[in-house]
């Protein structure tokens, strides 16, 4: 299994709040390293595959054979909205 981060989400990881980028990079790494780690809570979310990124974001995954290609990151309301 391998990631990658597509440049729609440095994008958006770039315009968020220094501490929640911070938290995405931890999350991230945790991601490659142990990506069942119960405070990701890695899952399939309709069409994407969804993480953690602490209580307030999330980030999104289109998976491609045995890759994940991270795509989009932000807030919690915005991520519901999307996997709809």
């Amino acid at each position: 299994m391998t990631h990658y981060a597509a440049s729609s989400f440095w994008h958006l990881h770039g315009a968020l709040p220094k501490s929640v980028r911070t938290l995405a990079g931890k999350s991230f790494r945790l991601l490659v390293s142990n990506f069942s780690h119960p405070s990701l809570n890695f899952k399939p979310a309709g069409k994407y595959w969804s993480a953690h990124i602490g209580p307030g974001h999330r980030m999104i995954a289109v998976k491609s054979g045995h890759e994940y290609i991270w795509c989009w990151i932000g807030p919690v309301d915005a991520y519901e909205r999307m996997i709809q």
